[in-house]
C-alpha cells in the first residue's frame, strides 16, 4: 500500500516516483531548509523531541554555490 501512495502522490504532483518514506524525508528537510521553526517541523513530523527531527532531517539541499556563499558570509568580519 505504501508504494501505491507514494506513486499516486508523485504522479499527481508531476514528480519522479519515490517511496512515501522519501517523500516524508523531502518534506521535513525542505521545511528545515526554508528556516521553518524546528519545533513546528518536529510537530509536523510527529516527533515528541526536536532532537529527533534535527538528527533525522538536517540535510542541506542548497546548491554548492549557495553553500559557499553561506560559509563566506559566516566568516566575513566587519
Amino acid at each position: 500500500m505504501e508504494c501505491c501512495i507514494g506513486r499516486l502522490v508523485c504522479d499527481k504532483l508531476g514528480l519522479s516516483r519515490r517511496s512515501s518514506h522519501k517523500i516524508r524525508k523531502t518534506y521535513g528537510t525542505t521545511l528545515l531548509d526554508a528556516k521553518v521553526d524546528d519545533a513546528l517541523v518536529a510537530k509536523q513530523m510527529g516527533h515528541k523531541d526536536v532532537a529527533t527531527t534535527r538528527k533525522l532531517y538536517y540535510f542541506c539541499n542548497a546548491s554548492e554555490d549557495s553553500k559557499r556563499q553561506q560559509v563566506a558570509q559566516a566568516i566575513t568580519y566587519g
